[in-house]
């Protein structure tokens, strides 16, 4: 029968708990009379409301299947002989209640409901290949030992036994729902807390909107995939390839020399370089007067030609503009250091400051080992956008560093290889694989 919250799991009548219990009005249970179950032996758990203030003599006397007792009255006073003769009893209770004090009295064994609280300040990773933490808190003084469990549904994947520590940490490989279910032993008790709600994870981390089926008045959420997870980030990069376009490209400069920093049309003046038609031709410009404009009426430095250049959308626009101000803080300013091509001996250039960034040969070749790890198929928006669209195949995208020339960058093609040799900057078929370091935390 249900009172409120008091459950006396038996085939009991109502009017017989009602009888027995001395309640007016059984929602407000405050007292359980004096041999009101003496002697039941049907009875084996009983729950007690937090309404309860006393529970009398010989209320629960010689029950000798009784085995649980759940009782959430922290302010309840319980007569000497309550449960006399229940030898099988195990009290459920909060710390320092008098239902607490009634069984440390009497050597009945105690689980807290308080012992401690289960934390998880990762839940918003939920993509397999990122760490999930389990911590406990609000824990209950004394030796502590603990023993965490953690389930995928109701399939134990790892634990920890009998260790002093309060964080637990597990990395999912795939896809599920999951848990954490720790056990706190020491002195008084040892009990078993159950994580409250369960970590989803999904294959790929949802981070950020940006415009990826073509279809504008859906939000299409990105997916990112874990390259690795290490003191406590995560280095990040799209799933797939969301956008078709150049590395850098004045359209109205011939010559396009630039490092992953910057232009270097004007800081960087060879007597000859390799135009966009693939012949060697002079170059010359004044690095004080390089065009701006098609027609060449608006002039500057290289540092005025940041806008024209994949790092700049990076950094100013993709980045402003596709994460919420909660994403962004995730998000770590990465020093990214610039390594040179190390077939041509080209430099890389200055180190940068980076939110979100394109990959290094270096990077790629650590965390994407083979061929088949590389090959990435663009978005239905990057096929849009695409000068030769491939409908779904696998597809060639930009890395950082640059390639044979300075106006080249090195690329991965369709089957994954690398080309060190590189592809114009200029050219809009390649596409764009962001990247970015992220807090695990949050």
């Amino acid at each position: 029968m249900k009172v409120r919250s008091f459950f006396i799991r038996v085939a009991l009548t109502a009017l017989f708990v009602l009888l027995c219990v001395g309640a007016a009005n059984a929602q407000t249970l405050e007292t359980v009379r004096t041999r009101a179950f003496y002697g039941n032996t049907a009875i084996t758990e009983v729950t007690l409301p937090d309404t309860v203030r006393s529970i009398s003599a010989q209320a629960f006397a010689d029950c000798t299947k009784l085995e649980k007792l759940f009782c959430y009255s922290r302010e309840v006073t319980v007569d000497d002989s309550a449960f006399e003769g229940c030898e099988n009893l195990t009290v459920y209770c909060y710390m320092d209640s008098g239902m607490d004090d009634y069984a440390q009295a009497h050597g009945l064994p105690v689980k807290y409901f308080d012992a401690f609280t289960i934390s998880c300040d990762t839940r918003k990773n939920g993509c397999a290949g990122l760490p999930i933490t389990w911590s406990v808190a609000n824990v209950m003084s004394g030796s502590n030992r603990y023993t965490c469990r953690i389930y995928d549904g109701n399939e134990l994947k790892d634990s920890f036994e009998n260790t002093t520590d309060t964080e637990f940490s597990y990395t999912p490989s795939a896809v599920g729902t999951y848990r954490a279910k720790i056990t706190i032993q020491n002195e008084r008790t040892t009990t078993t807390i159950g994580q409250a709600e369960s970590v989803p994870v999904r294959e790929k981390l949802l981070m950020g909107i940006y415009e990826q089926d073509g279809d504008e008045k859906t939000e299409d959420a990105l997916e990112w995939r874990v390259l690795t997870a290490k003191d406590g980030k995560a280095l990040m990069l799209t799933d797939r390839v969301i956008r078709s376009e150049s590395y850098f490209n004045p359209a109205w400069i011939q010559y396009k020399n630039c490092s992953w920093e910057k232009s270097l049309i004007g800081t960087t003046r060879p007597t000859n370089n390799l135009g966009s038609g693939g012949s060697w031709k002079k170059f010359t410009v004044n690095p004080n007067k390089i065009p701006l404009n098609r027609k060449g009426t608006e002039t500057g430095t290289d540092d005025d030609l940041y806008y024209v250049h994949a790092r700049y959308w990076c950094n100013e626009v993709f980045y402003e503009t596709v994460f919420t101000d909660e994403e962004r803080s995730r998000i770590l300013l990465t020093h990214n250091i610039n390594t040179g091509n190390p077939d041509s001996g080209i430099d890389g250039g200055a180190d940068t400051d980076d939110y979100v960034f394109f990959l290094s040969l270096d990077e790629v070749r650590e965390y994407l080992p083979t061929n088949e790890s590389r090959k990435a198929l663009r978005t239905k928006m990057a096929d849009r956008e695409a000068v030769h669209p491939l409908k779904g195949t696998y597809c060639l995208w930009w890395l950082r560093t640059p390639g044979q020339f300075l106006c080249n960058a090195i690329y991965v093609l369709q089957n994954g290889v690398i080309s060190t040799y590189g592809s114009d900057v200029g050219h809009h078929n390649l596409g764009y694989r962001p990247a970015m370091w992220i807090t695990i935390g949050g």
